[in-house]
């Protein structure tokens, strides 16, 4: 399979991440996400090959312990985390990755 026919597919799976942010800051179902608006805890298994196409597609960079640069180890995981900030003048949220 081609590069960029593997990085479409994990667009897909990026975009399904952000639509389910989307969803839950906007308190507004969107399409194709299936999950309750009030989720707070959404959970994808993917393929180490999968972290490694959502690392390109986000120019991410890492260093794991006993690997190599930017390899997706077994068992490892991203986590996408949603954050509010507490300022009444700022209603903005934010994403750690």
């Amino acid at each position: 399979m081609a590069w960029y026919k593997l990085l479409a597919y994990s667009s897909q799976q990026l975009g399904y991440i952000v639509a389910s942010i989307d969803q839950y800051v906007n308190h507004a179902a969107v399409d194709g996400v299936p999950q309750a608006i009030d989720t707070k805890l959404v959970l994808l298994f993917s393929h180490d090959t999968n972290i490694l196409y959502l690392r390109k597609l986000l120019d991410l960079n890492w260093i794991p312990i006993g690997y190599a640069n930017n390899v997706a180890t077994p068992g490892g995981a991203l986590s996408f985390e949603l954050y509010h900030e507490n300022d009444p003048k700022n209603n903005s949220y934010y994403v750690k990755l």
